[in-house]
């Protein structure tokens, strides 16, 4: 399709319901809604039934066979623009997100191509050479430190005429080239915004929420202007000011754009969800017409995602197709969820990327949602038709799939909420008698949502085998699965033929007895408070190894918790500090420097793993994290929240607690100003929404029952969490990836609130430290007993108790307090120091009116 100017652009592109800025060759409608504000809106009659990279057949996949941006750039500008169909293009660096956010308003009607900041790339100069007509303009984007006077001369020796678009700071650039966007499309009346820069040792976060926006803004010719996160950057300011925009739309959510930002804006409109690919979901929602049958896919995770996905904006407005978000593997619940239909493939995907970008089993599970998320087959039939000749009137089996229990209102398989805004969904118990008949018992209501139901697809049969789930149970798993054709790939009706006992199989399809599953025994977790070797701390276990032959011996410090410790299924501590490499110059605050024999204590003690990820993770740098990960490796104790490598940090901390197997993340708000190392992200976990929610869902696809986030946040020596505290807990625990937050940093404990059905404790305090008064002695060992959720095939949280601890500087002993009470040889003045201590320390837990009892 050749276009050659937005409005005609958007002429052309169907159903662009609901978007600002159509001009001619369009009909106007009545306003749709976004929420209740109405927004004005043009649209068309007909779409292009294919073109722009789109073959138009839903069966099909269609992909940019790209493993670098600059070939994915070119090949988005192939798929819209026959020889000298642009009249302008627009060039953007390679390596930077923020000027090719804002150019996407300019890619209506002329592609975007990428290049180095020295050096124009043959390929994109062979692009612009083919798409766009001699003389054309090519606007770059960024002053000469972003694409040098080089790379201008080489756009002027092809014929064109460069027109740069610049300002003193990425800022100002954005304000550039929205006053270009304004000067060409004079009619808009609408602006975005979004964040200019990332959170520290997260890059992806600066573009994860806007990238999608990218498109949106080139399919309405909608400026977009960044901003600083936490207030309005003056420049930005005034611009608005001088502007005055009808409305204002928010590109993610309060960790991007702050709420002040929000306040300053006029009439502003938030577009955002609880992660990156949610955020995705809402802009497809909120900002395009309804009934879309087309989306480009874009990896959101890589940390080049944004350079395939802004080149492909054009693209996006093009075919009229909402840009969604996948990792190179595993794709994003939220994208799932958004595709999920039955009964056949009705959308029409295109990824943007090779393989390496959006790999193989990515494409097939995008692939499954789309028509096969509740397509009922083989024996799921043969149930059906059972249930009919039994006389089962008044009973539905139809699409149980998770996925699809998230599209709203009407079910897409005809199951429809009643008033109680529930779906009566009919839990399927295959259970065989003695005579070997069926029988089904459709007694149990399930909710609508996919959190309430428990459902977490993508488990393999010899996962389900591994952790004793009986095959009758996994059987109804499969026939609730999305995607069943993964468990029953011969597609004979009998899943997980190869992962059970052919006996069993005989057992449940040709009769014979078969007996219900008792739910698996509760397993119990344990978390600890911080571990901080102060001097004197360390001082004290230099004392004790004097005794026994050792360097450093923390055993007599934590003699009294061992037992706590090690009768929990799973224990997992809270290391603040760094351990030394080789004991040379041990030090306590500020820079820590704690003997390497800690590792040896806490493994002793008890402990299964450690989140590391704190303030102090590099007090030591990249040597300390190594040495650290090191130590805690040779003793076999796990750990989460720092890495050696890129290839550690992707890799799923997943333990063994019972049966659940618990999947654990860590990660914390700074380092104390030590910059993390520039090319060395992975070093240390920083506090991010969207990524910690991107981990969690990698945790779930690599087989974790259950998901624990610890974060180390909050303000030190308050008692009660912040309001950042909340609100991020209350970002994570609606995510059905995340089950309990466990929090610390504050060095006295606080308190427990339950979100929904689940848990945060918002800080255990001290475990081990120097820290003296104020509470600072005072900690627990929290224990979280994790149950069976009858008939769901998952886990919950169901309960927490508490065993207190206070450390005693005499000797630094972390004292267990109950049975210090429960001992007789107890001397007063501990006893009085132990029972202060326990009730302060239930006090503050059960401060937010969750009941903590003492853990006997």
């Amino acid at each position: 399709m050749r276009a050659t100017s937005a409005a005609v652009l958007l002429g052309l592109v169907a159903g662009l319901a609901g978007l600002p800025g159509a001009a001619a060759s369009t009909v106007a409608v009545t306003a749709p809604t976004i929420g209740s504000a109405a927004v004005h809106s043009t649209t068309t009659a007909a779409a292009e039934p294919a073109g722009a990279g789109f073959d138009g057949d839903p069966a099909t996949t269609e992909r940019l066979e790209a493993g670098d941006p600059v070939t994915a750039a070119v090949l988005a500008s192939r798929a819209r623009f026959g020889d000298g169909g642009a009249g302008h293009a627009v060039l953007s660096r390679d390596d930077t997100f923020v000027d090719s956010l804002a150019g996407a308003a300019l890619t209506g009607d002329g592609p975007m191509l990428l290049t180095a900041r020295d050096d124009l790339p043959e390929a994109t100069a062979d692009e612009l050479r083919r798409a766009v007509r001699a003389g054309g303009t090519v606007y770059l984007l960024g002053g000469t430190a972003a694409l040098d006077g080089g790379v201008e001369r080489s756009v002027a020796d092809l014929g064109y005429e460069p027109l740069r678009l610049a300002g003193a700071s990425r800022v100002e650039t954005s304000l550039a080239v929205a006053g270009e966007v304004r000067r060409l499309h004079p009619e808009q009346g609408w602006i975005a915004m979004a964040r200019a820069y990332g959170s520290p040792g997260e890059p992806t976060s600066a573009w994860a929420d806007s990238v999608t926006g990218g498109a949106w803004s080139a399919a309405t010719a909608t400026p977009i202007v960044v901003t600083t996160t936490d207030a309005v950057h003056p420049a930005v300011a005034a611009a608005l000011a001088a502007w005055t925009p009808t409305r204002t739309v928010l590109l993610g959510g309060e960790v991007a754009l702050s709420a002040a930002v929000e306040t300053a804006a006029p009439n502003p409109l938030r577009v955002s969800g609880p992660e990156r690919a949610s955020t995705a979901v809402a802009i497809a929602a909120e900002l395009w017409p309804a009934g879309t049958t087309r989306y480009l896919v874009v990896n959101g995770y890589r940390a080049d995602g944004w350079a395939f996905g802004l080149p492909a904006a054009g693209l996006s407005a093009a075919a009229g197709a909402p840009i969604l978000l996948t990792d190179t593997a595993t794709v994003p619940e939220a994208t799932m969820a958004r595709l999920a239909v039955c009964g056949g493939p009705v959308t029409d995907l295109l990824l943007v990327g090779g393989p390496t970008v959006v790999g193989d089993g990515a494409r097939a599970r995008l692939d499954a949602a789309d028509g096969g998320a509740c397509a009922l087959n083989g024996a799921a039939a043969r149930i059906e038709a059972d249930i009919e000749a039994a006389g089962g009137t008044g009973v539905t089996v139809a699409c149980p799939a998770v996925l699809d229990l998230r599209r709203g209102d009407v079910h897409p398989c005809g199951i429809v909420p009643d008033d109680a805004e529930r779906v009566r969904l009919r839990a399927v118990l295959l259970v065989r008698d003695d005579a070997g008949n069926v029988n089904y018992d459709f007694g149990t209501e399930v909710p609508a949502t996919a959190a309430e139901l428990g459902e977490e697809p993508g488990r393999s049969c010899e996962d389900l085998a591994r952790r004793g789930v009986a095959y009758h149970d996994a059987v109804l798993y499969w026939f609730f699965e999305a995607t069943r054709d993964r468990l029953d790939p011969d597609g004979d009706g009998r899943p997980c033929e190869t992962a059970y006992p052919a006996a069993d199989l005989e057992r449940f399809w040709d009769g014979g007895p078969v007996v219900a599953r008792p739910a698996a025994p509760p397993s119990t977790l344990a978390f600890t408070g911080d571990l901080l070797t102060h001097s004197q701390v360390a001082g004290q276990a230099a004392a004790y190894g004097g005794a026994t032959g050792a360097q450093y011996d923390f055993g007599p410090m934590l003699a009294q918790v061992a037992p706590v410790l090690s009768a929990a299924d799973l224990a997992i501590c809270h290391l603040e500090t760094p351990l030394s490499a080789d004991n040379t110059a041990i030090s306590g605050y500020p820079r820590f420097n704690a003997p390497l024999e800690l590792a040896d204590g806490i493994a002793a003690a008890g402990w299964d793993g450690c989140s590391v990820a704190s303030n102090h993770s590099l007090d030591l740098g990249g040597a300390g994290v190594s040495a650290t990960l090191s130590h805690l490796d040779r003793v076999g104790v796990g750990h989460t929240g720092t890495a050696r490598s890129p290839e550690e940090r992707a890799t799923p901390r997943v333990y063994e607690a019972g049966r659940v197997r618990l999947g654990h993340l860590s990660a914390t708000y700074g380092t104390n100003g030590i910059p993390v190392p520039a090319g060395q992200p992975w070093l240390v976990d920083l506090i991010d929404a969207g990524r910690i929610l991107a981990d969690a869902a990698a945790l779930r696809a690599a087989g974790a029952d259950l998901v624990v986030v610890s974060l180390h946040w909050g303000e030190e020596y308050q008692p009660q969490p912040t309001a950042a505290q909340s609100t991020l807990a209350h970002q994570l625990l609606p995510s059905p990836d995340v089950d309990l937050i466990v929090g610390h940093h504050a060095h006295v404990v606080q308190p427990v609130e339950r979100i929904g059905d689940e848990y945060v404790v918002y800080g255990l305090g001290n475990f081990l430290s120097g820290q003296l008064g104020g509470g600072r002695q005072d900690g627990a060992v929290v224990h979280i007993t994790v149950a069976e959720r009858p008939l769901r095939d998952g886990y919950a949280a169901t309960g927490v108790t508490a065993r207190p601890t206070w450390v005693d500087p005499g000797g630094w002993v972390v004292n267990d307090t109950a049975a210090g009470l429960s001992s007789p040889a107890t001397a007063p003045a501990l006893r009085a120091e132990l029972e202060a201590s326990q009730a302060r320390t239930l006090g503050v837990l059960q401060g937010l009116g969750v009941e903590v009892p003492l853990t006997p």
